[in-house]
């Protein structure tokens, strides 16, 4: 019988309700969470922009369209955070959107264009969200709208430059300590890992993914590429935080986010279980980890807090800007 070697603490399982909207999401977001804010860094833009209109321009073969941004953030906001979420809620993501955005702004033709390919993956048109809000698509929509109109313009900046702010859904109970990953900790003084007690309460906060051995052992062939024949040792390490660093599998290495990649997990705090001849894995949260916690945002809003108190709240050294 294969032995699994964990270097985790496991607690007692509890069943929890899957959300077809938290699926979509996740699946959303991957991308993002991968390319996009595990490398989380200021981009050099500063607040010189001329007065004018920004737009988003898809790229099609047969000619595209040039959509205004602000538009084009109520299908960001619609794709990327729950709608029943409270409105100082919206309006915060929509600022963290807005200045991820306007960090892949360039000029083309006299104009401040944003090319569609560095967002279309955490975007759904209006058509996509009728689909999936059905008869509630339009009162969703206008709170996003609101959301966005009210904070028009509004981007996050540190010490001159407009940011990339990261978010999940939810956390494991603390925000991730970007300092643990990267060298020049100077370049990120705008993230620190923050409690997030809100989210350890919530009704999906640890779910669970079961599999057999064999099934268990397949997906390392398959998506990892192990061709070891021993893996009957497995071994993580994660950070100060609970957040997987690395997995070690035989004599094979991989970055916690490889890992959890391959296996589907819902968020980059995890742990494994052998019990009799199956694989339990345990999350807790969704999504990576950094910067601003959803779930934690929104209850806070729910006692009074309004979008800058969310947002200095989860990041440091940042004030807001109007571009």
């Amino acid at each position: 019988m294969a032995r699994i070697k964990i270097k985790t603490q496991s607690k007692k399982r509890r069943e929890t309700k899957g959300m077809l909207f938290v699926t979509l999401l996740f699946f959303i977001l991957f991308p993002y969470i991968i390319s996009g804010f595990s490398k989380v860094e200021k981009q050099s833009i500063t607040l010189e922009a001329e007065p004018g209109r920004i737009w988003v321009l898809e790229e099609k073969i047969w000619g595209g369209r040039k959509i205004p941004l602000e538009e084009y953030l109520i299908g960001m906001v619609a794709a990327t955070i729950p709608a029943e979420y409270t409105l100082e809620t919206l309006k915060a993501q929509a600022i963290i959107l807005r200045s991820f955005s306007v960090t892949y702004m360039e000029k083309e033709e006299g104009k401040k264009i944003i090319k569609d390919r560095f967002l279309r993956e955490y975007y759904l048109s209006e058509q996509n969200c009728e689909q999936l809000w059905s008869e509630s698509a339009g009162e969703h929509l206008q709170k996003i709208k609101q959301a966005v109109e009210e904070t028009k313009g509004i981007v996050m900046v540190c010490e001159g430059d407009i940011i990339k702010p990261p978010f999940c859904r939810m956390t494991n109970g603390s925000t991730r300590d970007i300092t643990e990953y990267v060298v020049h900790k100077e370049l990120y003084d705008y993230m620190k890992s923050v409690s997030c007690k809100e989210d350890e309460m919530a009704e999906d906060a640890v779910q669970y993914v079961e599999m057999t051995q064999k099934e268990f052992e397949e997906t390392i062939r398959k998506k990892l590429g192990v061709e070891d024949k021993n893996l009957d040792k497995v071994t993580i390490y994660k950070d100060s935080l609970n957040y997987v660093k690395t997995v070690e599998i035989g004599e094979a290495q991989f970055d916690g986010e490889e890992f959890r990649k391959a296996f589907g997990l819902n968020s980059s705090s995890y742990s494994l279980e052998k019990i009799n001849n199956n694989i339990e894995i345990q999350t807790r949260g969704i999504g990576h980890g950094y910067g601003f916690s959803q779930h934690t945002a929104n209850e806070r809003a729910k006692n009074g807090n309004n979008y800058k108190d969310l947002l200095t709240y989860f990041f440091s050294n940042i004030s807001l800007e109007k571009i």
